[in-house]
Formats: C-alpha cells, structure tokens, sequence
C-alpha cells in the first residue's frame, strides 16, 4: 500500500512539472523608423508561438512578419522571417525587434548559433543588419546598452548573403529573453528584404532547473521510503 501511495506521489509530480515545463512562451514582435526612433515604438504582434503579423508600420512602411518559437520548437530556438516594403521616396530605416520570453532552458554555459539563412533584397535597399541579443532581464523593451541585452551575433549586409556565428554564454538562472533584432535602411519606394535569423541554443555545461530539481526530490524520497518499509519488514 506504501508503494502505491509512494508511487502516485511520484507520478503525480511528474505530471504537474512536465505540465509546467510544456506551457507556452510569449513572442512580440515591435518595430519602429529611423525619423521617429526611439520616441514611438509599435507594437506589431504578442502572443503563443507562432506569431505573424501584416501590415502598415511606422507609418512609411508594410512589413510582414512572423516568429516561431516555444513550442513547437525546442526551448532556446527563435526562427523569424520580415518582409518590409517602403512606400515613401525619402531614405528611412526600418528597426523590427522580434523577442521571445520566458525561456527556461537550457541553462547554463550554452552555446548560441545564430544564422542568418535568408536575405534577399529587391529594390532600393542600401544595407540591412541582423542581431541577435540574450537579455537577461526577461525584457521585451528595444535593443540598447540600458537594458542588458548581450550581443551573440550580428551581421550587415549591402547585398544578399548568409552568415553564420557561434558563441558560447552562460545563461542563469533565468528565465531569460532571446531578442532578433532587423536594421533595413531603404532609399526609395518598392524596397523589399526577405530576412531570416535562426538562432538555436545547446547546453555544453547544463545546470538542472528547479522543476526537475524537485523531480529528483521526490524520487530520492520515495526511494529512501521504500527502503525503509523493505529493512522493517
């Protein structure tokens, strides 16, 4: 009877924390234009993975984007695609900050790579950068040395390219924010950049987190009851 009872609790458990560990992280995706930056930032998109947004922005420009994140993807992977679109003949830039919150896992000294796998320009776009940032904070707020953010990658493009990067960063003990952050400067109308960033983690030295802390509580515990009731017996 103490088994079954030792063996419930156990389950139990596990079910509430993997309950727990599969909920949803929140993405926004914000964005704001250089003759207005930092004093209006719009709020595009929020909410579960995934996230998409169309539509005017800023007020010179249409953009379309979208976001995946936790899940369905792993803990620590961010993937985001844009599409801006300039209708204006006056050089602007364009400032997209996709972030995903509330991430988890994996902690610890983790390596981030971070690839920037699409960027085809039509138009007159003269240069784009793509950043990505950890932040510490669990912040959704813009990109900038006020906030914490962590700088893992970056890359400018004048023309179409891809780049790769690896950087090895402790994250802890969260959770922490994954920010991917787009920079498109466009020199007249019909400007189009179809921009990907796909940024993945893997803990090399991973520190366990407090669920499955508990989890391996729990166990011990009713391991040592077991014990105890098979010595008394």
């Amino acid at each position: 009877m103490t088994r079954f009872r030792l063996t419930a609790v156990v389950l139990a458990a596990s079910a509430v924390l993997w309950s727990a560990s599969a909920r949803a992280n929140t993405i926004t995706i914000n964005g704001g234009q250089a003759n207005s930056f930092p004093g209006t930032v719009t709020l595009f998109a929020s909410g579960s993975s995934p996230v998409a947004h169309t539509g005017a922005c800023c007020p010179n420009y249409t953009v379309t984007a979208t976001a995946t994140g936790t899940p369905p993807e792993s803990s620590g992977f961010l993937l985001s695609n844009t599409i801006p679109h300039s209708n204006g003949s006056t050089t602007r830039t364009l400032f997209l900050w996709v972030t995903e919150t509330g991430i988890t896992a994996p902690l610890g000294m983790d390596s981030f790579h971070s690839s920037f796998t699409a960027n085809e320009f039509i138009g007159p776009v003269s240069s784009v950068t793509l950043s990505t940032y950890l932040n510490p904070s669990n912040s959704v707020s813009p990109i900038g040395s006020t906030n914490g953010e962590d700088l893992l990658g970056t890359a400018t493009f004048t023309s179409s390219g891809v780049q790769s990067t690896t950087v090895a960063m402790p994250t802890g003990p969260g959770p922490y924010a994954l920010v991917e952050f787009y920079s498109i400067t466009t020199t007249g109308q019909g400007a189009s950049a179809n921009l990907t960033i796909n940024l993945t983690t893997t803990g090399t030295t991973v520190i366990p987190e407090p669920t499955s802390l508990a989890l391996l509580g729990t166990g011990v515990v009713g391991l040592a009851g077991l014990l105890r009731r098979k010595l008394n017996l």
